[in-house]
């Protein structure tokens, strides 16, 4: 092992920079702690004592879900393990795949990244690697690997594209696999230095970017719910054992009905034709998109506040829309919406950053281009009623029907969650349900509202005309779900399973 002591995390980067222009190394990993070993985040999650059980469960149930969307069913082949661990270890779930990047500016970043300052005196280190000589070290000191022996030590250097896992291609990352304490037996070369906080380079969001892709948007939305549900689980159990200790216990008292009252109709409503297979085929894809390749496009939208100018949010929906037709390959593009002139009432940073959340939540979707530019003038509607990320049940409504006067809060979900609420208009709600679901009605409900219709059903595939409800959600649900600062978003109609009243 070679150690190589410099002054600072920018040195450290330099030298790796000249080490791997040398040819002596290709792969780089940066950590805070210079004396920690490279070990897997499943080691540390053992050692934590975490149960192997407890993981595997978590991991079928990921596989579980991952195999109802169809842009991520292939993770469900074994052939595809590699690209199924690389989203776990980029969110956070334990895995024996250790990160390394090719860039050393990035594991220079790492070597930075903590939440708190380290104890001063702290030594930082860019671990250095290189992939040939580990691969010839294990060659010649290893017996051949059998992949089938789970009791044989394996090592693989893992490089592998995941579609659209922005955060994996904007840190270069690649992935060392072992089954094994692989350091206790290569032990790698490092730049050690002490630990004086971040380099002037490269930012946080270039590492974390900003920008989110549908699929890092699916799975932020299924990470949520994971937490929501281990949570319920850990409080569940908690009350067992208070109750079985004799302490008092949290009463929960759930009214609920099934999503289908069959009695209420003439006839049980059926699915219905516009959210067949054929139709929704194109809601339901995810074209590849390479980060490096959508980022970086800015665009710029000034408003105007002259006495009889349009309001606000008119104008910058016309800016957004305009800038579409004027550019036709802009939806391809993760773009930075600049806004100018805004309302002193609204905060501009929340604004462009609920803006670019709906944006790339809707671009790649079928929404027409007036569907997304309707979206964020009425997110600039809404972020002009600070009720809207109120905690108070009253104060949030009182901001909503001060956007739409006859606004109705309604709850929905896709398979796996436990869902989430937006606001819309109760009139265009009631528009878009199917005259051929009314047509099921006995003749004296046709002219039944929207909360009353919840109570009948639940299931939006037998209830809503899709292009009227789509178009609906596009314009009125997102936007509201982001303007509550909600934890889990959805932005795709066609993946919904259940909508009805909270």
């Amino acid at each position: 092992m070679y150690r190589h002591f410099v002054n600072s995390v920018e040195e450290a980067v330099e030298l790796a920079l000249r080490f791997k222009q040398e040819g002596r190394y290709d792969w780089f990993r940066g950590q805070v702690q210079a004396k920690w070993k490279p070990s897997s985040s499943m080691e540390r999650a053992i050692e934590r004592g975490e149960k192997h059980e407890f993981l595997m469960q978590r991991l079928m149930e990921f596989l579980g879900w991952a195999k109802t969307v169809p842009a991520l069913s292939y993770l469900t082949d074994p052939v595809n393990r590699d690209q199924a661990f690389a989203i776990l270890q980029h969110y956070g779930f334990p895995t024996t795949y250790i990160d390394f990047t090719t860039e050393p500016g990035i594991a220079g970043f790492f070597a930075s990244d903590c939440k708190e300052a380290p104890p001063a005196g702290t030594h930082s280190a860019i671990f250095c690697l290189d992939t040939a000589d580990i691969r010839r070290f294990y060659d010649e000191n290893m017996p051949p690997s059998n992949s089938d022996d789970s009791e044989q030590l394996q090592i693989d250097l893992v490089s592998v594209n995941v579609d659209n896992l922005w955060r994996l291609q904007a840190q270069a990352g690649h992935f060392l696999f072992a089954n094994h304490s692989w350091y206790d037996f290569y032990d790698l070369d490092r730049i050690e230095f002490p630990w004086t906080g971040y380099p002037s380079f490269p930012p946080r969001t270039q590492i974390y970017p900003e920008h989110r892709s549908g699929l890092e948007q699916l799975l932020d939305n299924y990470f949520e719910e994971e937490r929501r549900r281990l949570h319920r689980e850990n409080f569940q159990r908690d009350q067992r054992e208070r109750a079985a200790s004799g302490q008092p216990v949290f009463k929960q008292i759930i009214v609920g009905w099934n999503e289908v009252n069959d009695t209420a109709f003439v006839s049980p409503p059926e699915n219905l034709p516009s959210w067949g297979a054929e139709f929704l085929k194109p809601w339901l894809e995810m074209p590849a998109e390479s980060f490096h390749e959508v980022l970086g496009s800015r665009q710029t939208v000034t408003l105007r506040s002259a006495v009889n100018a349009p309001l606000p949010s008119t104008q910058l929906a016309y800016g957004i829309c305009a800038a579409m037709r004027h550019d036709p390959s802009l939806r391809r593009r993760a773009v930075q919406w600049e806004l100018l002139g805004l309302p002193d009432a609204v905060n501009r940073e929340r604004l462009e950053a609920l803006i670019r959340e709906a944006w790339n939540g809707m671009r790649r979707l079928p929404y027409a281009n007036d569907d997304i530019a309707a979206a964020c003038g009425v997110l600039l509607e809404l972020c002009a009623q600070p009720g809207c990320q109120s905690s108070d049940g009253g104060v949030i409504l009182n901001a909503f029907t001060a956007w739409r006067a006859d606004a109705m809060e309604v709850e929905f979900g896709a398979k796996g969650d436990s869902g989430t609420r937006g606001f819309c208009s109760a009139e265009r709600l009631r528009q878009a349900i199917s005259s051929a679901w009314v047509d099921k009605l006995p003749p004296e409900m046709s002219a039944i509202r929207p909360n009353d219709a919840f109570r009948l059903c639940q299931i939006p595939y037998r209830m809503f005309d899709f292009p009227a409800f789509s178009k609906l959600f596009g314009r009125e649900l997102i936007p509201s779900q982001l303007a509550r600062g909600l934890s889990l978003v959805h932005f795709n109609p066609a993946r919904l399973d259940v909508l009805g009243l909270p």
